[in-house]
């Protein structure tokens, strides 16, 4: 009897082992979840929003990096200055302001790595700040070249950040 005894508590301890990794990699996994975008939106007061007609939209929350964000296709043939000023009047009417430290609101290229000289995007960057929230609003606006052809498809990107803590 006290060889069974014995193995009876060699598999009762490797049973809560067992479980005991189970529940930690499940706490592990949620914590996971949680951080990385599945959790509910830890800024509910504080929406993207998507220009009429916009396909192809990804809402994405990443709690441990304090960020929200918005991606969405649209028909729009070059420059776009409609989908600027959408979000200039979007943001500037809730008290964004502006920032002009890295955004000169001029469309670069972006060379495609294969021919000297030849783009395969065009891109625009510019942001706005909240200082009541401690929050930047990136948006980011591309167009692609494909088969040589500049396409009327628009990528548009809208990322809301925490401001930088420390400025050089």
């Amino acid at each position: 009897m006290r060889r069974n005894s014995g193995n009876l508590s060699k598999v009762s301890h490797v049973r809560i082992r067992s479980g005991l990794t189970g529940l930690s990699c499940l706490l592990v996994s949620a914590n996971l979840i949680i951080s990385y975008g599945l959790a509910a939106d830890f800024l509910p007061s504080i929406e993207i929003p998507v220009f009429k007609d916009g396909y192809h939209i990804i809402k994405e929350i990443d709690r441990f990096r304090g960020t929200k964000s918005i991606s969405y296709r649209i028909q729009k043939k070059y420059p776009a200055a409609e989908i600027l000023e959408f979000y200039d009047s979007y943001f500037n009417a809730r008290g964004w302001r502006s920032s002009f430290e890295i955004c000169q609101r001029h469309w670069d290229s972006l060379p495609d790595g294969t021919k000297a000289g030849e783009p395969s995007g065009k891109q625009l960057f510019t942001s706005w700040e909240h200082s009541k929230f401690n929050l930047k609003a990136v948006l980011r606006l591309e167009y692609e070249m494909v088969n040589g052809k500049w396409q009327d498809e628009l990528t548009v990107r809208c990322r809301l950040q925490p401001k930088a803590k420390y400025r050089n």
